[in-house]
């Protein structure tokens, strides 16, 4: 008796935006977030705490199109049945 073979799953194409999906070029560059590792680097302790500080109000207060992410998807809402 010959086994039946398993397809394989389908292969999901590398996302181009890995990472952040946020483009930082418009950015000042004295104003981009700092990440984990270039936070840690820095020797005095209330530098790093500053900087924590600012790359934490930064993604806080950073558009990331979520509101009109939602609204897309609030549009493209069909009714599955008419009333």
């Amino acid at each position: 008796m010959q086994k039946e073979k398993k397809p394989l799953p389908p292969v999901r194409p590398a996302r181009a935006d890995s990472g952040t999906a946020i483009d930082l070029t418009s950015v000042p560059v004295n104003e981009r977030p700092l990440g984990f590792q270039e936070i840690i680097a820095v020797k005095s302790f209330a530098e790093r705490m500053a900087l924590y500080k600012r790359t934490r109000d930064y993604w806080a207060t950073a558009d990331h199109g979520l509101d009109e992410w939602v609204e897309k998807a609030r549009v493209a809402q069909t009714p599955m049945f008419k009333v």
